[in-house]
């Protein structure tokens, strides 16, 4: 499974052992050199694509695109976050586990609405059927 993301402000969540790109493009004359620094500290990538083949969960913290030229400098940042596939997983089953109850709890109301509405037809038939005295 492979992840790609324009980089903005924000958060990339990735499965554990999944590839990741991550792309900051930057356009400038003089042309802007690109690179990656993870957690504001150490170069990972010297190029506009940060690339890791096999998320794993050292891979999370804070990532920024540090852009510059004889100009200035610009930098954004993005959140990386990995999930283990057990969390992925258990994640997804309580989605459907709600998608469930919520579907059962529709269903209830829908067969009390049926029901109330046959019962208040069945109260005006039977009025109708008495004549008033």
């Amino acid at each position: 499974m492979s992840h790609s993301a324009a980089v903005i402000h924000g958060s990339v969540h990735v499965e554990m052992g999944s590839e990741l790109k991550l792309t900051c493009a930057a356009d400038g004359n003089p042309k802007p050199s690109v690179k990656w620094l993870e957690e504001n500290r150490t170069v990972v990538h010297t190029t506009e694509t940060l690339h890791i083949p096999e998320v794993q969960k050292e891979h999370e913290g804070l990532y920024w695109c540090v852009v510059n030229n004889r100009y200035g400098e610009k930098n954004t940042s993005v959140h990386l976050l990995v999930s283990s596939k057990e969390e992925s997983n258990a994640s997804m089953n309580l989605i459907y586990g709600f998608v469930v109850v919520l579907v059962a709890f529709l269903i209830a109301i829908i067969i009390f609405a049926s029901w109330r509405r046959r019962k208040e037809k069945d109260a005006q038939d039977s009025e109708g059927h008495h004549p008033h005295r």
